[in-house]
């Protein structure tokens, strides 16, 4: 029972340390990207551009980013002990465990956000409204949202995983101190 406690202690400080930088990552991306994009063609557009559609979108969907968020913080807070158990007391792979954890909220999210949309939709257009935004996010959306899981399983699950056995290291395993 005390393992199940630092598990879960571990899990939790663990995977939303990792959302926190898994957010910022694909927040800067397009910057990182598309910065050089700018300064070397004549298109119009620009960093601040960016950040100005950024800002309106989010202000605009207000609702629909706490609920995705409330449902991400969720599943982290009652499912991030199972990769860190599987880590540590089956001596699951840490790269594979993480990444197929990282992909699985990836999944939760993209249900949670097209059965919001869904609902948001069915307040105006009743059960059409649902119908058709629950297909479009599935057909418009759904293999973007798997090349978004897939790219961040990779850059941050060799991470996840280190830092989970870190963790329980520094926890659990006396520290040699030399004389």
């Amino acid at each position: 029972m005390q393992n199940l406690k630092h598990f879960r202690k571990i899990g939790r400080k663990t995977f939303l340390k990792f959302l926190v930088l898994n957010v910022l990552l694909f927040l800067l991306l397009p910057i990182i990207f598309f910065t050089p994009y700018y300064f070397l063609s004549s298109e119009p557009g620009s960093v601040i551009t960016y950040m100005q559609h950024l800002i309106t979108d989010i202000s605009e969907n207000i609702g629909f980013l706490i609920v995705q968020t409330i449902v991400l913080v969720a599943c982290i807070w009652f499912f991030a002990e199972v990769p860190v158990r599987l880590i540590i007391e089956k001596n699951r792979n840490k790269f594979w465990t993480s990444f197929v954890f990282i992909n699985i909220l990836w999944i939760v999210l993209f249900i949670s956000c097209s059965i919001s949309s869904g609902v948001i939709n069915s307040i105006k257009y009743g059960w059409e409204g649902f119908e058709s935004s629950v297909t479009s996010w599935i057909i418009y959306g759904l293999i973007l949202w798997l090349m978004f899981a897939i790219v961040s399983g990779l850059i941050l699950s060799p991470f996840i995983g280190k830092e989970i056995k870190r963790r329980w290291v520094d926890k659990h395993e006396p520290s040699v101190e030399l004389i």
